[in-house]
């Protein structure tokens, strides 16, 4: 009897877990990524949970502005972020490049800026400027996280 009471109370606990910025999905699935395209800011607070998704998988920033990210890992694993200029075929690449470099940053010249691993229940942060307009990628390049859908874009306008 008390295991199954301790099971409801970590079940609970959890449930209770569950960054405030994820949405459910429509079919009442596990929660999504949100968009945030047409927020005028420049910084984003950033979260991953053990679901492999970030808690935004795409901002828009104005040239020439710097965007800041908060990055915070609630999840059970490190992760990092990774900002590609490049389409998806590029991301792919760099993450590839990465399984073979220290702390998994990529020595790519797609590569526009890194951050280096935040491990769980820890937090971290990226700043970067572009003056090109344009869609860039970031990735988190701990191994198989790029894969399972760690991903979003950043759209320089």
């Amino acid at each position: 009897m008390w295991r199954i009471v301790l099971l409801i109370l970590i079940l609970a606990s959890l449930s209770a877990c569950q960054a405030p910025s994820l949405a459910q999905s429509g079919d009442g699935g596990p929660p999504t990524a949100t968009t945030c395209l047409d927020c005028d800011q420049s910084a984003f607070a950033l979260t991953v949970r053990d679901n492999m998704v970030f808690s935004l998988d795409a901002i828009a920033v104005n040239a020439g502005q710097a965007l800041a990210i908060d990055f915070t890992n609630t999840s059970r694993l490190p992760h990092n972020i990774v900002i590609v200029d490049g389409d998806m075929a590029v991301a792919t690449e760099v993450n590839r490049n990465a399984i073979n470099q220290a702390d998994y940053l990529p020595q790519h010249p797609a590569v526009v800026a890194t951050m280096p691993m935040v491990m769980p229940n820890q937090t971290g942060n990226i700043t970067w400027e572009s003056t090109q307009p344009g869609t860039y990628v970031f990735i988190c390049t701990y191994p198989g996280h790029f894969d399972a859908g760690m991903y979003g874009t950043i759209t320089v306008k």
